[in-house]
């Protein structure tokens, strides 16, 4: 079964990456004759072998092009009248309710496909708020007025694409509800699934009675796969450590679940036999009770096929119940192929089977076996999850084998049992369990600070591109060969370890290969701010880093979300991570504002910073009074700059500070940082929110003409005035706003100003970010939005 699975997977990775094209057809074609080539050998078993593989590709590949073809939307977008059902979790965040609604009826009328849409209401006032909590249930029946509008796609690169996530859940619209006026509902009937996320529900808030804030949300994700719960800088925190599937349900948490249940059924006296039957039934409802994960999926059906192998006393081939998990995963839904849960679990699975064995045969010599066998489970688990790990999230500690090596028979050994055990016993009164509680807070607190404290100090951290085909193939051939050498298929002397070595160098090294002699400039999407990203070949400068978190005006506390919209957050170290951007050797903060350094103290602790350049300014608000204490603790050098100082990087690339002056008085606006870019002959302006003062001032004492021009303070009507155009004559004008902001940025005459001026304008809020790239032999610009306005 696991060769017929790699079939299998073939057809489905042709069939996703070839869509609707010539290659595609020439790739099942090609793969099709090579596989057929079996077809032709003597030996009647691979005869066969080919024959089933060939005719599971065929398929594979054809049923994914179907599920593929009937994956659209009949439904339309604007103001609709909907009836449906909630179908999912329903997520509480501040002021705002998400759920999925099947959607029954559009405007009174049936429609011709039941579909899913992924809802966002919107709460007016703390009884809207109180009432949500009574209304929405897994089942709810809704009824009411939905504005239903497409996904919003990425804006920046490395962005999360959720568009892509939702289609692949065959989900193609949005829909949001302003207040539950207009709403009426119905109660939920009564349904398994509906029981299950009520009581998924119902024990995390026993949790939340049990624990303290430090450990709540990590054991309502370890327990019950309520991530949800999980805080999104503790969540960072694990991701960076390398944990992140201690804290959701996997097969680490399914195995410990059936020999936890196993061994207490035979306490209780039940044989064998009933023992295994009770955990084959007990266990779907606990998977489906946390979420129903892919990976916990993949546990799931590999547990009861080896729960069935036990009761019928035979012996269950790891491979081939992997196969059959495969295999019966993707005939439900093929596109769980590109889930990265789904990935990461069989990859891991994978490596376990094929690396874990020989190692432990290697590695006879360490005593006892417990130890052994942990040793070869988290080499072999490092190995296989490494290339995904850094292809998608970039980020990989050399730590993480050693932490894993000692986290995660702790919690498995030590915490999840009295966890377990609190969980049990809270779920008839949180009195009961609050014995077990607060001695997991008391062991538990400590080890997280301690891990906490190791993730800040980002110590022996890589950050990687997302990795080429090529690299990948290379890295599978290397862990292919360590392979053969484990088995003995290959001799283990010096050309082999030389070979295995110069695998590993070039894997090391390819990343870094690609240094093209070029500057790329990221004007990100930070809403309502600035945020500037300078790649050149020999530093990284970071010109400002976007606004603070959004929190409500009124101060209600109710309306405060879990997660607001930080661009440092959200934008800036995606994006740097994406681009294999580790450290920063300028932060440039232009000026105090908080939407142009409200993400430096979040920089500042999440990435390591060579130095601060400023206008020089005494710290006023509070902001900048924290960003300097940082930069104090953290050691950074700090420069006060000025206009007329110059720094050249190497020949072809030169900085030049044309503000502040030595003029006072000047408002904060135009005391901003202005740098100017002159590389390879082409002259980029960067002006932070300078104002007609400040360019007035700039024109006396002699500017030129641009190349491209970072418009100031977001192309405000103070701003980028008429004298300054006619001098500068900008060809590319840049302008840094939010979409639908308060202040109305970019102002008309603004605008009309730059057209007279025939300056092309690209904004971020239309086009999402702007990336330049110059080299010695042209100019070029690309947006992540492709509309007519950002061509």
């Amino acid at each position: 079964m696991f060769v017929y699975s790699l079939y299998g997977l073939g057809g489905l990775i042709c069939a996703a990456v070839y869509t609707n094209s010539v290659k595609s057809a020439l790739l099942v074609l090609a793969v099709g004759f090579a596989v057929s080539a079996g077809l032709f050998v003597r030996h009647a078993e691979l005869r066969r072998c080919a024959i089933i593989g060939v005719c599971l590709f065929m398929a594979a590949f054809s049923y994914y092009r179907l599920i593929d073809s009937r994956n659209v939307s009949m439904l339309s977008v604007g103001a609709v009248t909907c009836e449906g059902e909630i179908v999912s979790k329903v997520v509480y965040d501040g002021d705002r309710v998400r759920f999925a609604l099947r959607v029954h009826k559009v405007n009174a009328q049936p429609v011709t496909a039941e579909e899913t849409v992924q809802v966002t209401v919107r709460l007016k006032n703390i009884e809207e708020w109180k009432r949500a909590r009574d209304v929405f249930r897994y089942g709810t029946q809704l009824a009411g007025p939905l504005e239903l509008s497409v996904p919003p796609e990425p804006t920046n690169p490395g962005a999360f694409d959720y568009v892509r996530f939702l289609y692949f859940q065959h989900v193609h619209r949005v829909g949001s509800i302003e207040g539950l006026n207009a709403i009426s509902y119905q109660a939920p009937t009564s349904s398994v699934r509906g029981s299950l996320v009520a009581a998924q529900e119902w024990l995390a808030e026993r949790l939340k009675e049990m624990y303290g804030p430090d450990t709540e949300g990590l054991l309502s994700g370890f327990l019950l796969g309520s991530v949800t719960e999980i805080d999104s800088e503790t969540y960072a925190k694990f991701s960076g450590l390398g944990l992140t599937h201690v804290i959701a349900i996997s097969g680490q948490h399914i195995g410990m679940f059936v020999a936890a249940l196993v061994f207490l059924c035979r306490l209780a006296g039940l044989s064998r036999e009933h023992s295994f039957r009770l955990t084959m039934v007990m266990l779907p409802l606990y998977v489906f009770l946390t979420g129903a994960s892919p990976s916990a999926m993949r546990a799931l059906i590999m547990g009861e096929l080896v729960l069935l192998a036990l009761l019928v006393r035979r012996r269950a081939d790891g491979w081939n119940v992997l196969g059959v998990a495969f295999l019966g995963m993707t005939a439900v839904d093929p596109y769980v192929i590109h889930q990265v849960s789904f990935q990461l679990s069989f990859l891991v699975t994978f490596g376990l089977l094929l690396l874990v064995p020989p190692l432990q045969v290697r590695l006879q010599w360490m005593k006892p076996a417990f130890l052994r066998g942990l040793v070869a489970v988290t080499v072999a688990a490092t190995l296989t999850s490494f290339p995904l790990t850094v292809y998608y999230f970039h980020v990989f500690s050399f730590l993480s084998p050693l932490i894993n090596f000692l986290f995660v028979p702790f919690i498995s050994v030590c915490i999840a049992p009295l966890a377990a055990l609190s969980l049990v016993f809270g779920a008839i009164h949180p009195g009961f369990g609050f014995l077990a509680a607060n001695i997991v807070d008391s062991v538990l607190t400590p080890v997280l600070h301690f891990l906490y404290t190791i993730e800040s100090q980002r110590l022996m951290r890589i950050v990687w591109k997302s990795p080429s085909i090529i690299w990948l193939t290379l890295y599978g051939l290397l862990v292919a060969f360590i392979a053969l050498l484990l088995y003995g298929k290959i001799a283990l002397n010096r050309k082999s370890w030389l070979l295995c070595i110069v695998l590993a160098l070039i894997c090391a090294s390819l990343p870094y290969v690609d240094r093209r002699a070029e500057v790329r400039i990221t004007f990100l999407d930070v809403g309502q701010g600035d945020a500037i990203v300078i790649q050149t070949q020999d530093r990284v400068v970071l010109i400002d880093t976007g606004g603070i978190p959004a929190v409500p005006f009124d101060g209600q506390t109710w309306r405060i979300r879990r997660k607001p919209f930080w661009p440092a957050q959200d934008v800036i170290l995606p994006y740097l991570y994406a681009q294999g951007i580790g450290k920063i050797d300028q932060l440039v903060m232009t000026h105090g504002d908080s939407d142009h350094i409200g993400g430096v103290p979040y920089v500042l602790t999440h990435v390591p910073v060579r130095q601060v350049i400023s206008n020089g300014d005494l710290p006023r608000s509070h902001l900048e009074q924290e960003v300097a204490a940082l930069m104090q603790a953290k050691h950074i050098s700090h420069a006060a700059v000025s206009g007329g100082q110059v720094w050249e990087e190497r020949e072809g690339v030169r900085w030049r500070v044309l503000n502040p002056t030595g003029i006072t008085g000047s408002g904060n606006n135009d005391r901003s940082v202005v740098l100017l870019l002159e590389v390879y002959g082409r002259r980029i302006l960067f002006t932070g929110d300078l104002e007609r003062e400040g360019e007035l001032r700039l024109l006396a004492d002699g500017m030129e003409k641009v190349d491209i021009l970072k418009v100031g303070h977001h192309g405000s009507k103070g701003s980028t005035s008429e004298e300054w155009l006619t001098q500068i004559k900008p060809d590319l004008a840049i302008i840094s706003a939010g979409r639908n902001n308060r202040y109305g940025h970019p102002h008309r005459d603004t605008m009309e100003r730059l057209n007279q001026a025939d300056s092309r304008i690209v904004r971020t809020d239309e086009c999402g970010a702007v990336t330049v790239i110059v080299n010695n032999k042209q100019l070029g610009y690309t947006t992540v939005k492709n509309g007519m306005t950002c061509r």
